[in-house]
């Protein structure tokens, strides 16, 4: 995803706090509250008893805020202060598209400063 997103060019130190709000703001929201991925559901190795076989179903795609929604509370890894609740509350505040379309305008307002030539 990130290499996606920023390519493979060389991004001047300068500008890594740029980097860092965009994806505060934007990019890992976008990914952790609205973009879809499979999880795998295990299943035992047909052929090859003692060996576990991850097979993904399209029924198993979620959000990673629902999977950790999904998990028991022990096993939720959260800071001090952060809620399951409040975490869904910020994933409504916009729609999967809005959440999206927000991150490419951002995106391309940052685009020209990251990769501006120096004269």
């Amino acid at each position: 995803m990130v290499r996606k997103r920023f390519g493979f060019a060389h991004i001047a130190r300068s500008r890594a706090g740029l980097i860092n709000d965009f994806n505060r703001e934007h990019f890992n929201p976008l990914n952790n509250l609205h973009r879809s991925c499979l999880f795998a559901t295990e299943q035992p190795h047909a052929s090859k008893p003692g060996r576990i076989k991850r097979v993904y179903h399209p029924d198993d795609a979620q959000t990673p805020l629902e999977k950790l929604a999904s998990l028991p509370r022990e096993l939720r890894n959260l800071k001090k202060g952060v809620t399951i609740k409040a975490l869904l509350a910020q994933a409504q505040r916009q729609t999967d598209l809005q959440a999206a379309q927000a991150c490419q305008a951002a995106w391309d307002e940052l685009t020209p400063k990251l990769y501006r030539q120096r004269a």
